[in-house]
């Protein structure tokens, strides 16, 4: 089942010659509407032409989403090195190897991880010497097992 997802402004017919226009999510199957963000009817909404109707549109990448919502998950846990560990495990897991590069530089890490920048770095720096890891930059690369 193949289902995209926009983020849309639509035009919504009111009372007259007027229109309400509603920020919601669209679900496209087979280039056909199947359901419109906060209960609207979707025949009411394309009861007119529907041309023109959506007034802009965005298609939501489902990987990136997926991505997105990972970041929840590693920072669920409390301390820096839970966070760390679940962000590295993640990454194992997606590349299939244990030398990896990140999208992110220190900073960027630290703000996805939602901790403080000099406190990540002294963890990471802590878990290099107990031989967890070792890094350069932006290359990771994992050696013992992470749980």
């Amino acid at each position: 089942m193949n289902i995209r997802f926009y983020n849309a402004r639509i035009l919504v017919p009111s009372e007259g010659h007027s229109f309400q226009v509603i920020t919601g999510e669209l679900w496209v199957k087979k280039n056909e509407i199947i359901y419109i963000g906060d209960g609207l009817d979707t025949e009411r909404v394309f009861e007119k032409e529907p041309a023109g109707m959506i007034l802009w549109d965005r298609e939501i990448d489902a990987e990136k989403n997926l991505l997105l919502s990972q970041r929840i998950l590693h920072t669920a846990p409390k301390g820096i090195r839970a966070r760390l560990l679940s962000y590295f495990s993640a990454c194992v897991q997606r590349t299939g190897r244990y030398s990896f590069d990140i999208p992110y530089n220190r900073q960027q890490l630290a703000d996805y991880l939602s901790v403080d920048r000099s406190a990540m770095c002294s963890e990471l720096s802590r878990m290099q010497r107990e031989g967890l890891l070792s890094y350069h930059k932006n290359h990771f690369s994992v050696h013992e097992a992470l749980e």
